[in-house]
């Protein structure tokens, strides 16, 4: 480590004498002036990252879909919820999506905080925005460093049945990945039939993080009782223990909604 630091130290002055030869400030000549782009901090005979490594790499950590990465907190439009059409309770729509979107983001801030939370589950009909609240969790958590996989389960089933067929031994490597990430999102839970081999899979991943205390969000278009009865008792057993339930509603598919104020995304 001194003989690192040896080299580090060095490598910083001639960073400095560099910076010292000339007139312009640290900030003309630095991308990053508390480092004076050297990436590290010495202090004495240790070393440390400066933060613009950290920045950097957490920029590298971001959703594999291109579409979800730019659905963030600072992107939900409230203004797409009706305030004038009410549930039976007498809250209105654009009240609780404001809800759910304090929830997502109380979620997210807990776990960037170290603080588990079993899970979240996001429920409401097709276009009602459940993706876009569980990809905004996802896309805070990578900005801060936490590591996610977002499964959109259809797509997910699909890959592993193809590896099953092809004798390809990957779909192992692919299942511990899903049980054992820090945060997994289940995107589309219930836009797939739930046959006895896709309860079995479901419910190893599940049963694992929930026994693991590894958080999980799901979004389904199913509400929990439909949802319940498609997945079976054992599944179902165990959502029940994520406890926190979300539900949107909207009069129309905001994506409809969207495309017909000529825009093609929130």
């Amino acid at each position: 480590m001194e003989k690192l630091s040896e080299q580090l130290n060095g490598l910083a002055a001639e960073f400095v004498k560099m910076a010292e030869d000339s007139d312009l400030d640290d900030k003309d000549i630095y991308t990053c002036p508390i480092c004076r782009d050297c990436g590290w901090i010495i202090e004495g005979t240790s070393a440390r990252p400066c933060v613009c490594q950290i920045r950097e790499e957490s920029n590298e950590r971001r959703l594999p879909i291109p579409h979800l990465q730019q659905m963030l907190f600072s992107n939900f439009d409230l203004k797409l919820y009706p305030e004038n059409i009410k549930t039976p309770n007498g809250n209105s729509y654009r009240q609780i999506a404001r809800e759910a979107l304090s929830a997502a983001m109380a979620f997210a801030n807990s776990l960037a905080k170290g603080i588990n939370r079993p899970g979240l589950i996001f429920e409401g009909a097709v276009g009602s925005g459940k993706t876009f609240l569980a990809a905004a969790i996802a896309n805070e958590l990578l900005a801060k460093g936490v590591d996610v996989e977002f499964i959109v389960v259809p797509e997910f089933l699909d890959q592993l049945r193809q590896q099953i067929h092809s004798n390809d031994d990957s779909e192992t490597a692919l299942i511990n990945r899903i049980k054992d990430v820090p945060v997994l999102v289940f995107d589309d839970m219930g836009a797939h039939n739930f046959s006895p081999w896709v309860q079995n899979i479901l419910f190893t991943i599940i049963n694992y993080r929930l026994n693991h205390q590894l958080p999980i969000l799901i979004t389904t278009n199913l509400d929990m009782d439909e949802l319940c009865d498609a997945v079976g008792d054992r599944i179902a057993s165990r959502l029940m223990e994520i406890g926190t339930n979300v539900k949107l509603f909207i009069d129309k598919d905001i994506r409809l909604k969207l495309f017909k104020k000529g825009r093609n995304k929130w």
